[in-house]
């Protein structure tokens, strides 16, 4: 279920409706304005709320911008509210979103590499104060798709934070189409313009 935040933005309610009013700092998005045209702020998301009635439940959200992509979870934290301020966030690159879309569509069961127990290893993203990893993978027999992230700071002797929820094949369709609409919108960025002597 997509939804917004409540005015207290640290603070996501299911009962909101829209998308999360506070997102992480990021240039303005969106395919560029034309000339003379003002800057219109775009950043679209697909939010999946997973709560659960123990309040264990989890928000993972995706969010584009003009120039970045993220990927971010927060907890469960009361009766279908989820704390934002507990966030743990991955800018993802377009590899990333490639890897992403390879499991989405069953061309890969899951991300990075498999071991001996089945378990992916999935994205591994590492800064100089924490590591990152971002997980995604198909259950054939649960018709299902796993999505977890988890980071640890490199000064932490314990596990570290993690967040999973799992996706239907409906969930997974639509985050899909998103990122493949955010590579098109990318791509088309990317094109050089055609001089106004070119024929």
């Amino acid at each position: 279920m997509t939804t917004t935040a409540t005015k207290n933005p640290s603070l996501a309610t299911v009962t909101t409706p829209a998308v999360l009013s506070k997102s992480p700092s990021v240039p303005v998005p969106g395919p560029k304005p034309s000339s003379g045209e003002a800057t219109k702020k775009w950043n679209p998301k697909v939010a999946y709320w997973k709560a659960r009635k123990d309040n264990s439940g989890t928000a993972v959200v995706f969010e584009a911008s003009r120039d970045c992509f993220f990927m971010y979870a927060f907890p469960q934290v009361g009766e279908e509210k989820f704390d934002y301020s507990s966030r743990v966030i991955a800018k993802l690159g377009v590899n990333d979103i490639g890897e992403i879309l390879a499991v989405l569509s069953r061309r890969n069961p899951g991300l990075g590499k498999r071991n001996d127990n089945g378990q992916f290893s999935g994205l591994y993203h590492q800064t100089d104060k924490a590591n990152t990893i971002i997980g995604l993978s198909y259950d054939e027999e649960k018709n299902t798709f796993w999505c977890s992230i988890s980071k640890k700071n490199k000064d932490d002797t314990g596990k570290g934070t993690r967040f999973a929820v799992s996706l239907s094949v409906g969930e997974a369709t639509l985050l899909e189409a998103f990122l493949k609409r955010y590579i098109d919108i990318l791509f088309e960025q990317e094109q050089p313009q055609q001089s106004s002597n070119d024929e």
